[in-house]
């Protein structure tokens, strides 16, 4: 109440508040002590020892009358520390030119000792294209622009086939590629791979071939978005099981079939498990994985690579499910950043996608808000 007693009007442009439909929040959970002290809140100067495990969540939050903020990151350390970064910052991380008033966390560079460029190559999943990727690839071309891109081409309309055979394209591809763009290998400082879908166990198949073993030692990032590592095995979704069963009759779908642990009657023989026992994620410095509870295209755990509560009962499955994630995650040790990172898309339109889970499974390609929230909080995993 002012002194005239007339209560003062409250004011606020709602022009710049953002459109709840687009509201992201992404959940981070951290397994490497190396990682929690590269993204702690502490400053360096008041650093202390991080724990083995460590969790945040980055929330897009609407407008106030008195600031807009597009990024919030709450870290849950034993602290309870809280940082917010305005419009101002994302602006200056894009604009190298303008001085960065705020910094997201207190990250270690990892800049490479080379002079060398960074590759970054962007995998498609099932039934999709390169065009797919042209929003990651866009904004990354923005933040990154001195990184050379690869979007691979070699599967389009080929991927209802063996993904073995997916992977040996691939790996021919990049290959070729990397030649033709670096007639001196040491020009090429580092490799990361962002894979959408069924793209990240196509490129887990491309690292068996013989043509890219001798960039293994240049591998950097690998950013896997809804993955099905582990199989569609344990989708909790009964529509969706019912269509991937009537396409492996109707199509003869070869890549279903062994992404349903269904193309050989021993387990331990399927393309998926033997897939498990091959060295790839351990050659990466950074493994994210990035998951979507609301996703039914590609299982929840298996994006993740985590146990499932229905495997620890299933007598006939249960266990090589247990030794595919064990597989795949025991061989990354304390040598690589592994993150996971859970992200809920609030979309209040229902639709047809939006029922059978597969809006969610598209929404990692083609929003914008949470791709720009991913590139600028942890711009060291691309940079």
């Amino acid at each position: 109440m002012s002194s005239t007693g007339v209560q003062p009007l409250v004011i606020e442009d709602l022009q710049l508040a953002n459109n709840r439909e687009k509201f992201v929040t992404i959940f981070e959970q951290t397994f490497n002590a190396s990682v929690a002290e590269a993204f702690s809140p502490i400053r360096a100067q008041d650093s202390v020892s991080s724990p083995r495990s460590s969790e945040s969540k980055i929330q897009a939050s609407p407008s106030s009358s008195f600031e807009r903020r597009v990024i919030e990151v709450i870290d849950g350390d034993s602290f309870g520390r809280k940082k917010a970064f305005s419009v101002d910052f994302v602006e200056s991380c894009l604009e190298r030119s303008r001085p960065q008033r705020l910094t997201p966390r207190s990250i270690i560079s990892t800049e490479s000792a080379s002079s060398g460029r960074h590759l970054i190559i962007l995998l498609h999943g099932f039934q999709g294209s390169s065009w797919d990727m042209r929003t990651f690839k866009n904004h990354m071309a923005i933040i990154f622009p001195n990184s050379v891109y690869l979007t691979p081409t070699c599967n389009e309309g080929l991927t209802e086939g063996d993904i073995g055979a997916m992977g040996s394209r691939v790996a021919d591809e990049i290959d070729k590629f990397i030649q033709s763009s670096f007639p001196y290998l040491d020009d090429l400082a580092r490799i990361s791979v962002v894979a959408h879908s069924l793209g990240g166990v196509i490129f887990r198949t491309a690292m068996k071939d013989e043509s890219l073993n001798k960039y293994k030692h240049k591998f950097y990032t690998f950013f896997s978005l809804g993955s099905p590592h582990c199989g569609f095995i344990y989708n909790p979704s009964v529509l969706l099981n019912t269509g991937i069963w009537v396409l492996r009759k109707w199509s003869k779908s070869t890549c279903l079939d062994q992404l349903s642990l269904c193309d050989d009657p021993d387990p331990e023989r399927t393309f998926l498990f033997k897939l498990s026992q091959t060295p790839c994620l351990e050659y990466f410095v950074n493994v994210l994985l990035v998951a979507s509870p609301a996703d039914k295209y590609a299982p929840y755990h298996s994006a993740r690579i985590e146990m499932n509560e229905q495997a620890s009962k299933d007598k006939k499955l249960g266990s090589y499910y247990s030794k595919m994630v064990h597989n795949l995650l025991e061989p990354l040790g304390r040598k690589v950043n592994f993150t996971r990172f859970d992200v809920c898309f609030l979309d209040s339109k229902f639709n047809l996608d939006k029922f059978i889970g597969r809006a969610s499974h598209i929404y990692f390609l083609d929003q914008p808000l949470y791709i720009l929230m991913f590139l600028v909080v942890y711009k060291n995993y691309f940079a």
